[in-house]
């Protein structure tokens, strides 16, 4: 970051002058406050030194006004200039330092450049400043061009609309007032050749009104200075930045065209506050470090390919709308206010990533669009939760990362072919609705989390892990459409005491239509319980059941048993070393069947639970097993 200059003792006493810009634009048609005016003729050469240039041939001296009218040549400042009262540059030519210090710096001493090419050129020096006055007024269609030099005005700048600051160096501003530095709308700020510091030094603030562009690659605009009133138009190009130190707020339209793989940046440990637009170019990227904030006016627009990076704190009022096109990127990896989301996002095959530690909460609408084959997607290592409502037309969306229907919430999949694919995690919560006539897929690696009393009226096809509830209590959903699970498709259910759903311990899914089955149950148990032998529970009802599952897994002793309507899991028991009669207990009983069968077993099909060895006989080795493994 550069480090502010401060003035020279020879500083003028700051006076009302600087408050009266209209008064400023005047000057140049006022006589010289004091001294001889000089007027530039450019009969010899263009040295400002040569007398024989001036009209009244002799070089302006301290006190004295200098003026640029036009003439046959440009000015060239081959040393230092004296302390002049005023200096005026128009008629097309521009006035050079040099490397040399052009003072400009006597009691209302005033500069300023007006007019078609009329240009004040500042480059580095061997003092302190390139250039130092009282007050700078560059003028319609005037310019103040740096080339790593440093300017100083000690009361006011102003660039009236038309007027331009381009080039790269130091341009500083010593005055405590509102608008010290005061860039008219219709004015433009371009920076060339290297960075471009606009800063005010004693408290006093800048109105940043004009069209700003960093176009060129790998520079930065740096703003050391309370911004006053809103800004207009930035033009950002690869790896350019606009830094700002103090909150700022965008009026006008902020463009980040850094070109295919690029990246433009918005920096600084000031706040952003979007009142219009941002536009992200194909392909592209804008990083915004700082906080920034929607309004409900704002609207923002990513290019194809294009990605926004918000690093840095948002809030996004209702009203805002953000637009993305085909693989476009909305990357959040910032903390979200505690004002979140609450603006619309309209995606036609973008990307939607959340990778900040609390996740974002959308509560405007989503709108998961598809463009060509590209479906909007959902990715991240953190959720994306919809408080409002997402809608999923055309092809539909894509979940890779976390996916939340909040309470309240509703997803619609209004279309026979519209789909949402999972392969990420997908949780429909409590008092969710998720509607329409298209279908939930869960694709093998995906996760469907659907608590009770959440309303799903559409399709799901299963292929991943399909989970009822919350796994802390038993639970049971309603799925109002067809089910149908595939070959990879697992249905979690959990066993335990029935102070969960109805009377049955166990987690059960009541479809509401046809279903058809394949691929597990995975069955869990509630920690420390332990089904009855002979423990039946419904797991699943529908009008119509097709297929079967292929295996259960998890907790062992269960099989399934199938109706025409109903799934049961039963649970068959787990025999146990020196468990005899399988009750789960190896205790006096199991010692008294040993004992009672004591002998040869009987021929098949008659069984013989006490031959624990399975030798054929029950005997002392039977009788040991039962001791061995008393509990």
């Amino acid at each position: 970051m550069f480090t502010a200059l401060r003035p020279s003792d020879r500083s003028p006493t700051r006076i009302a002058l600087a408050c009266m810009p209209a008064i400023v634009a005047a000057m140049p048609a006022l006589a010289a406050p004091r001294g001889v005016t000089h007027t530039w003729d450019g009969s010899v050469n263009t040295s400002w030194q040569v007398a024989g240039n001036w009209n009244t041939n002799l070089v302006p001296a301290a006190g004295d006004s200098a003026h640029i009218l036009g003439g046959p040549s440009n000015v060239f400042l081959n040393g230092d200039s004296a302390n002049l009262a005023s200096l005026f540059v128009s008629g097309g030519r521009s006035l050079t330092n040099n490397g040399y210090n052009l003072d400009v710096t006597t009691a209302l001493a005033t500069t300023t450049v007006t007019g078609v090419d009329s240009t004040l050129f500042i480059t580095p020096n061997g003092g302190s400043y390139g250039f130092e006055t009282g007050t700078l007024s560059v003028q319609s269609n005037g310019r103040l061009q740096m080339s790593g030099g440093v300017a100083m005005i000690n009361q006011q700048l102003t660039l009236s609309s038309g007027g331009r600051i381009l080039g790269n160096g130091h341009v500083y501003v010593h005055e405590n007032a509102p608008a010290a530095f005061n860039a008219a709308n219709g004015s433009d700020i371009t920076v060339s050749g290297g960075d471009l510091l606009l800063a005010v030094i004693s408290g006093g603030s800048i109105a940043l009104a004009p069209t700003i562009n960093v176009t060129n690659p790998n520079l930065t605009l740096y703003v050391d200075a309370p911004i006053f009133l809103p800004v207009n138009d930035i033009n950002l190009g690869n790896n350019s930045a606009f830094n700002s130190e103090f909150n700022w707020i965008l009026d006008g339209t902020l463009s980040a065209n850094p070109g295919s793989g690029n990246t433009s940046r918005v920096e600084g440990d000031g706040s952003m506050t979007v009142n219009d637009h941002i536009s992200v170019g194909n392909n592209g990227r804008l990083r915004v470090s700082p906080q920034v904030n929607f309004e409900s006016t704002s609207t923002t627009s990513i290019g194809l390919g294009g990605t926004l990076e918000l690093d840095g704190g948002y809030s996004v009022d209702a009203g805002h709308i953000t637009t993305m096109t085909a693989n476009s990127r909305l990357q959040l990896d910032g903390t979200p206010s505690i004002f979140g989301w609450d603006g619309d996002i309209v995606s036609n095959g973008g990307i939607i990533e959340s990778n900040n530690a609390l996740g974002v909460r959308i509560d405007g609408d989503l709108t998961l669009g598809s463009f060509g084959g590209l479906r909007t997607a959902i990715n991240g290592t953190s959720a994306v939760l919809v408080g409002g409502s997402a809608v999923a037309p055309g092809l539909g969306g894509m979940v890779n990362g976390a996916f939340y229907i909040q309470p309240t919430a509703t997803l619609s999949l209004n279309m026979a072919g519209t789909s949402l694919i999972v392969n990420g995690d997908l949780y429909l919560r409590t008092d969710s609705t998720s509607s329409g006539d298209g279908t939930i897929q869960v694709n093998a690696g995906g996760s469907m989390f659907v608590q009770q009393d959440a309303n799903v009226s559409v399709d799901v096809d299963n292929g991943g892990d399909l989970e009822v509830g919350d796994n802390t209590q038993r639970r049971g959903i309603d799925i109002n459409a067809p089910f149908s699970q595939t070959a990879t498709g697992v249905i979690h259910i959990d066993v335990g005491p029935s102070a969960g759903f109805g009377e049955t311990g166990a987690d059960k899914i009541s479809v509401w239509d046809d279903a058809v089955l394949a691929g597990s149950i995975n069955v869990r148990l509630a920690p420390g319980f332990t089904p009855v032998v002979g423990a039946e529970y419904i797991i699943l009802s529908a009008n119509n059941i097709s297929g079967t599952f292929a295996s259960v897994t998890g907790a062992p002793g269960f099989s399934l048993s199938y109706t025409s309507d109903e799934v049961t899991l039963n649970y068959n028991g787990v025999a146990m070393p020196g468990d005899v009669n399988v009750d789960g207990v190896v205790d006096v009983n199991d010692l008294l069947a040993v004992i009672t069968s004591w002998g040869p077993c009987p021929p098949p099909p008659a069984t013989c639970p006490a031959d624990l060895d399975e030798n054929g006989f029950v005997d002392v080795n039977d009788l040991l097993e039962v001791i061995v493994n008393w509990s």
